[in-house]
């Protein structure tokens, strides 16, 4: 591995990153609209995703996979503990938050395709190429692998902080968003490390989302107003993520361990 080639792979993932958050700016400019669900909502993710798409197919078609044999079987073994973790984020946001009213059937269906929207972009963005980009800048080499996966959820929790630009108001928020997307970004890597599959952390991603925000379609008008966090709430929401976090690494090192052995 030598400097020049993990450099290499560390700008392009950033530029990949930079390039997706532009895409979906100018997208939301087309398709106004901040409700999550709506039609004009999921369809601001379509110009995002066919961007993801051109790049992917331009420099990473030789090795992307959309879907792969051991994809199902991650997803219901080790991946559980992505939604498991969401779980408790909305059972907490619904034990702080103020709810009433009454959601309809399309609304449910329109905000889990939008979740199931994002979740695609997000992972074709910052696992296919950004992840896919710096394992090879990183050759594979040594902890090159978890180097690269490690990088990949730095860069995918860093650019949380351009939520400020839009509620420049909720810093401590957004430095707790920072902090678990950085945790949820290295359990999808470790996922797509070992399956390869788009298909295995899109899903796992957008049911993550859909859980875990699945209480703000029943929000009241005060709680939609959204109030900045308590600073003990950066600490729990970044203590929540830790066994996803443990058990994710575990299971790096197993799967790091068997593909070692394999490639002797």
């Amino acid at each position: 591995m030598t400097i020049k080639n993990a450099r290499k792979g560390i700008s392009c993932a950033i530029a990949v990153a930079l390039a997706g958050l532009l895409a979906l700016y100018f997208s939301n400019k087309i398709f106004p609209n901040e409700k999550g669900g709506s039609l004009m909502s999921i369809l601001a993710y379509a110009l995002p995703i066919a961007l993801a798409a051109i790049i992917i197919y331009a420099t990473r078609r030789q090795k992307f996979h959309f879907y792969t044999a051991g994809t199902f079987k991650t997803v219901f073994t080790i991946g559980l503990i992505i939604p498991a973790t969401a779980c408790v984020y909305a059972v907490l946001s619904y034990l702080s938050g103020a709810y009433q009213g009454q959601v309809s059937t399309m609304q449910i269906v329109g905000f889990a395709v939008y979740c199931l929207a994002t979740g695609f972009f997000e992972e074709m963005i910052f696992r296919v190429l950004g992840q896919g980009y710096l394992m090879d800048g990183w050759n594979n080499e040594g902890q090159g692998p978890l180097g690269a996966i490690i990088m990949a959820s730095v860069i995918f929790g860093a650019v949380h902080f351009f939520n400020l630009i839009q509620q420049p108001t909720l810093v401590l928020s957004t430095i707790a968003q920072v902090g678990y997307s950085f945790a949820l970004g290295f359990m999808l890597g470790v996922i797509f490390y070992k399956t390869q599959s788009l298909l295995s952390v899109a899903l796992l991603h957008g049911l993550y989302n859909f859980i875990g925000s699945f209480s703000s379609l029943y929000s009241t008008g005060a709680v939609a107003q959204v109030k900045d966090i308590a600073p003990n709430a950066i600490l729990v929401s970044w203590v929540i993520m830790v066994p996803g976090l443990i058990i994710s690494y575990l299971f790096f090192k197993g799967v790091y361990r068997s593909a070692s052995q394999q490639s002797l």
